[in-house]
């Protein structure tokens, strides 16, 4: 583990950065989670590892990283790792210093982070962020009809997905 602020338990895992990825440990055994992004995690700043931050959002099954990035001293990028569908989404226009989980009286949980400013921001309230879209990236494997390779994979962005009893697993 590089970096004590990204240990975050999750459904008694416990999930980190180290050095050449994110990882889950579960008393026993260590599983590296973030192959399909390493291309991403070789961008972290190596000296700046140390300032990298985590949290759980329970609510979507998500655990967010904030990463400095190609020689930044600064996060500037949320590595969210969708842990029930094993999927990574890249964040590259939240800038999160800190992580603020509030716990409810009924176990409801609000996210909020700090920018470098010192602006408090609530995660997870509309589809824009200041007037704007909100903009994202996800590497999936398996998108299309090839199912003879399961080790494709297809970066998207601007991906709007909305409706009632959407089933986005098969």
């Amino acid at each position: 583990c590089v970096s004590n602020s990204s240990i975050v338990e999750i459904n008694g895992m416990l999930v980190f950065l180290a050095e050449d990825g994110v990882y889950s440990f579960n008393g026993v055994e260590v599983s590296k989670l973030s192959a399909a992004i390493d291309d991403v995690i070789r961008r972290i700043t190596p000296g700046f590892r140390k300032w990298t931050v985590g949290a759980h959002w329970r609510k979507y099954n998500c655990y967010l990283l904030t990463v400095p990035v190609d020689g930044s001293d600064r996060n500037s990028l949320v590595l969210v790792y969708d842990y029930k569908r094993g999927a990574w989404w890249i964040w590259d226009n939240v800038v999160a210093v800190n992580w603020l989980v509030d716990e409810g009286l009924y176990d409801e949980q609000t996210i909020y982070f700090f920018d470098y400013s010192g602006q408090l921001y609530q995660l997870g309230v509309g589809d824009t962020d200041a007037g704007e879209a909100t903009t994202s990236y996800v590497t999936l494997h398996r998108v299309g009809d090839d199912e003879d390779d399961d080790r494709v994979t297809k970066e998207l962005r601007e991906v709007s997905i909305r409706g009632e009893h959407i089933d986005i697993s098969s």
